[in-house]
């Protein structure tokens, strides 16, 4: 029988981390009545990051465990996590749950369709930031959702929220054209959303920073920045096959 919900969960050395977030995920998933399955995405890990991992989960536990061989960037792990999920929803949410899992509570009365898209926003009424960012990274952030917007030519109020939904329909065809491996794929992401003519809807959610980032604030700026133009320029070149336009454009 299919699964209600995949979670999906990039991992790169998360060892220190995803213990604490998969009991979260278990106690969260334990007064509900969905089938499930949680989905790893090791993104080339060389720690315990397996070893803890089937050790919480179990041997016999609903898991698909991606091995990875070399690190490829986080939208690479997310893309094969995305494709390699077979629940009617898929769950994208970070290793350390920066967004409590709780908050999937508030995106269920946006599930309506295969074709839904969901993102949590730390950036509209009703968020709730509970740890910021450094100064200059939340604000680096703003700036990038406002190139963003101009050069994609979209509208999202936050794109690197790591707390997306995606219907069956929605991820089959957004994550099988998604091009972009490093950090620039949230962006695209949005952009194949509203290529393809998914509505994406915006939930505003709890979140808090984490001091274990590994965004280098100056190269991987600069290489998302850059990625936004390679994004027109995969659109352009046709490297983007449009499939049956829907009805609700974003």
């Amino acid at each position: 029988m299919q699964p209600f919900l995949s979670i999906v969960i990039p991992a790169y050395n998360e060892e220190r981390r995803i213990g604490a977030s998969l009991e979260a995920i278990k106690a969260y998933l334990a007064s509900k009545a969905w089938r499930y399955e949680i989905v790893i995405a090791d993104d080339g890990c060389s720690d315990n990051t397996e070893q803890v991992v089937r050790s919480i989960l179990g041997a016999n536990g609903p898991l698909i465990y991606l091995k990875g061989g070399q690190n490829q960037g986080k939208g690479n792990a997310v893309k094969r996590g995305m494709l390699a999920s077979t629940g009617e929803f898929s769950l994208l949410t970070d290793a350390d749950l920066s967004t409590p899992i709780e908050e999937f509570d508030k995106f269920l009365v946006h599930l309506t369709s295969a074709d839904s898209v969901v993102t949590g926003t730390r950036k509209t009424i009703g968020a709730n930031v509970t740890k910021h960012q450094a100064f200059i990274r939340e604000n680096m952030g703003k700036c990038f959702t406002l190139f963003t917007n101009v050069i994609l030519s979209l509208g999202q109020s936050d794109y690197t929220c790591g707390f997306k939904v995606f219907g069956q329909a929605a991820r089959q065809r957004i994550f099988s054209a998604a091009r972009i491996d490093r950090w620039g794929y949230d962006s695209e992401i949005f952009f194949l959303a509203k290529l393809f003519g998914f509505t994406v809807t915006e939930v505003p959610v709890v979140w808090a920073n984490s001091e274990a980032t590994r965004v280098n604030l100056l190269l991987d700026s600069a290489r998302s920045f850059k990625e936004l133009f390679e994004i027109r320029w995969n659109q352009a070149g046709g490297k983007y096959k449009v499939g049956p336009i829907r009805k609700n454009l974003c």
